[in-house]
């Protein structure tokens, strides 16, 4: 089966998806004092929601470029896509 249509690259990609939102959501909001009150939620949403579709397209960009089966770059060390917990 291809690594484009596997569960795992897609957990593996939803994964970084959601840090790549959070990452760029967390850095619309700043480092200083927040008020959540007087945010600009409409632009938050916004970068988190562009550092999460960046965050796919990089990995799809990935594909069998790194380790077989991940959506990253480079092979991790010890890392096994198939069972990325080491539970098996």
């Amino acid at each position: 089966m291809s690594t484009l249509f596997s569960v795992q690259f897609w957990r593996n990609t939803a994964e970084l998806a959601v840090r790549g939102a959070a990452i760029c959501g967390g850095s619309a909001i700043g480092g200083s004092a927040v008020d959540a009150w007087h945010l600009d939620w409409k632009a938050v949403s916004g970068f988190a929601l562009s550092g999460a579709v960046l965050s796919v397209v990089a990995s799809l960009s990935s594909i069998e470029v790194g380790q077989k089966g991940s959506p990253m770059l480079t092979a991790v060390h010890g890392w096994n896509p198939v069972d990325p917990l080491g539970d098996d």
